[in-house]
C-alpha cells in the first residue's frame, strides 16, 4: 500500500530534522519535499496523539507492529488495514462510547455469592456477620485482596476454588495488616525526624559549611524541572497555616537555610537533598543510607495511605537488591542464608526490615524506643494468633515467622 504523506514513524524528532536537512542539500527538489514533509508531519503527529487518547493501549500495539519504511518522497506500510484502524478497534473509535465493564460493581450479596463460588467458606464467620463487616468496617475490594496468599484448586470440578479460606481468615489478615501498619508508620516517623537530626548535625558540625550555600548548591545541581518542583514545593507552603511564615520570610535558592528548608521539605525532597550531601562530602556510610531511606519512605507512604501490606508477602522477586548493611544486620540476627534471601527479595518484606533496621540504628533510646518496642510486642502477639489459624500456610507462617524473629533480636 502506497500513503501519499511523508512521515518516518520509527524516526525521532532529531532524525527527521537530520533527513530534512539532507533532502535540503539535494536542491530545489529536495526543498519541495522538505517544504511539504514538515506540516504534514506535525499534522500526523497530532492525529496519532487524538487516536492514542481516544483508543487507549490497543492503538499503541497496532502502531507499535506496523512497519513504516522511508521510500524517498513515500511510504510504504506493511500490516495496516485499508481502512487505516485496526479491525478490533472500529468499535471503540465512536467519540462518547462506553467499553464494557470486564468486572461490574456487585452489591453486598452478590460479593458474598462471588466469594462462595471462588471457593470461600462462612464457618469461622456467617454470612450475615461477613454481610454486616462488609457494610460497616471496610469494602469488598480491599478485604478480598488477602486471598492471594492462599492456593487455587487445579482440575476437577472446584478448578480455581481457593484453598482452605474462610471468611474469618480474611477479617483476621486485614486486622492484622491494619495493626502492622499502625506499628510501622510512627516507626517511619522516628526514622524521618531523626535523618533530619542526623543531617543538620553533620552540617553544622563542618566548618566549610553555613547552612544556606548547601541548599543553594542543591538547587543549582538540580535541572529546569527538577528545581521547578522543588520551587513549587515550597511555594504551595505561602498561604499554609503551619508553615507560611517560614516561606514568605526565607527566600529560595539562596535565603533559607537547610534547618527552615527541611520543616517543608517532604520525606522524598528530603532523602534526595540527602543523597546529594552524601556526595558532596564524599560519605560512603551516607550513601548506603540513601538507598535505606528511599526503601523507608516507600512503606512509611504505603501505611500512610492505608495500603494493604501483608496480601503481598507471597511474592518472592522485587526489583531492587537488599542493601548489603541491611542483609548483614539480618545474618547477624540468627537468620539462615536460604530464608533471609528468599524472604528479602520480597520488595514488600525488604521494606519492612530496611525500616525496623534504620529505626533500631538512628533513634536514640527514650520515648519513641519505648513506644516502638510495646508496638512491636503487641503486634508480634497477634501474629502468634494469626498463626494459629493459619499455620497450614506456607507464605504466612515464613513470612511472619522471619518478622517475628527480627522483632525478638532487634527490639
Amino acid at each position: 500500500m502506497r500513503l501519499p504523506c511523508i512521515f518516518i514513524m520509527r524516526a525521532g524528532p532529531w532524525e527527521i530534522y537530520k533527513r530534512g536537512l539532507r533532502m535540503l542539500k539535494d536542491g530545489a527538489a529536495g526543498m519541495w519535499v522538505w517544504a511539504r514533509f514538515v506540516p504534514y508531519s506535525l499534522s500526523f503527529l497530532l492525529a496519532v496523539a487524538q487516536l492514542v487518547s481516544s483508543c487507549s493501549g490497543a492503538l499503541m500495539e497496532w502502531l507499535k507492529s506496523t512497519e513504516v519504511l522511508w521510500m524517498g518522497n513515500e511510504i510504504s506500510a506493511n500490516n495496516m488495514p485499508s481502512e487505516g484502524i485496526p479491525e478490533e478497534l472500529s468499535s471503540e473509535v465512536e467519540m462518547g462510547s462506553r467499553r464494557p465493564c470486564p468486572k461490574p460493581m456487585l452489591s453486598i450479596a452478590q460479593q458474598i455469592d462471588h466469594m462462595k463460588s471462588k471457593g470461600i467458606t462462612f464457618t469461622l464467620c456467617s454470612e450475615g456477620e461477613a454481610a454486616s463487616y462488609l457494610a460497616d468496617r471496610t469494602y469488598f475490594f480491599k478485604l478480598y485482596a488477602y486471598r492471594s496468599l492462599f492456593e487455587r484448586r487445579v482440575g476437577g470440578g472446584r478448578d480455581g476454588q481457593y484453598v482452605g479460606l474462610d471468611f474469618g481468615h480474611l477479617k483476621l489478615l486485614s486486622s492484622l495488616d491494619r495493626s502492622l501498619r499502625y506499628a510501622l508508620l510512627p516507626m517511619a516517623l522516628d526514622v524521618e525526624h531523626f535523618s533530619r537530626v542526623k543531617l543538620i548535625n553533620e552540617v553544622v558540625e563542618r566548618d566549610d559549611e553555613d547552612g544556606y550555600s548547601v541548599i543553594s548548591d542543591y538547587f543549582s545541581s538540580l535541572n529546569h524541572a527538577d528545581r521547578r518542583r522543588r520551587m513549587g514545593e515550597i511555594n504551595g507552603f505561602l498561604k499554609d497555616v503551619y508553615s507560611g511564615d517560614l516561606a514568605q520570610k526565607y527566600t529560595l535558592p539562596d535565603a533559607m537555610p537547610l534547618w527552615v528548608y527541611l520543616e517543608m521539605a517532604s520525606f522524598g525532597t528530603f532523602v534526595d537533598l540527602w543523597l546529594f550531601c552524601a556526595n558532596r562530602w564524599g560519605v560512603r556510610s551516607m550513601v548506603d543510607g540513601h538507598y535505606q531511606l528511599r526503601q523507608t519512605k516507600l512503606i512509611r507512604n504505603a501505611c500512610a495511605h492505608s495500603s494493604n501490606v501483608i496480601n503481598g508477602f507471597a511474592r518472592e522477586i522485587g526489583s531492587v537488591s537488599a542493601n548489603v548493611e541491611v542483609m548483614r544486620a539480618v545474618a547477624r540476627a540468627g537468620i539462615s542464608h536460604r530464608v533471609r534471601t528468599a524472604k528479602m527479595a520480597n520488595p514488600r518484606l525488604q521494606q519492612i526490615v530496611t525500616l525496623l533496621y534504620l529505626h533500631v540504628k538512628i533513634v536514640p533510646e527514650g520515648s519513641a524506643m519505648e513506644r516502638a518496642r510495646g508496638d512491636v510486642s503487641q503486634l508480634s502477639l497477634q501474629m502468634k494468633d494469626a498463626l494459629k489459624a493459619l499455620s497450614g500456610n506456607d507464605a504466612i507462617r515464613s513470612s511472619f515467622g522471619f518478622l517475628m524473629a527480627l522483632f525478638d533480636k532487634w527490639f
